[in-house]
């Protein structure tokens, strides 16, 4: 078994109420939370996009616009528009990088 460190931190009150709704222990509840964010950390940028997202990705921006009616040309100022391209390790990267 592991060493085990006893570490004192500050919690706002409100915080181990919510998580004593959920868990008695709270010790264990930490530690498992710890190690939830330092998996999903590890696992970097391997980023799972929404299929919706990967759609419209691979449809691309010109596409996209030609099918986009008149009330939705505010919502994008031309100028500013960048091409990017998905990757799985990555996730969204520009195509000029």
């Amino acid at each position: 078994m592991a060493a085990e460190l006893r570490v004192p931190i500050p919690v706002a009150a409100e915080l181990i109420a919510s998580i004593d709704q959920f868990d008695p222990d709270r010790e264990a509840f930490v530690a498992g939370a710890i190690r939830n964010e330092l998996a999903r950390r590890g696992r970097g940028a391997q980023v799972v996009a929404h299929p919706e997202t990967l759609e419209l990705a691979e449809v691309g921006f010109d596409e996209w616009a030609a099918l986009a009616d008149e009330s939705d040309a505010a919502l994008i100022d031309p100028s500013s528009v960048v091409s990017l391209h998905w990757d799985a390790h990555a996730g969204w990267v520009r195509d000029d990088e």
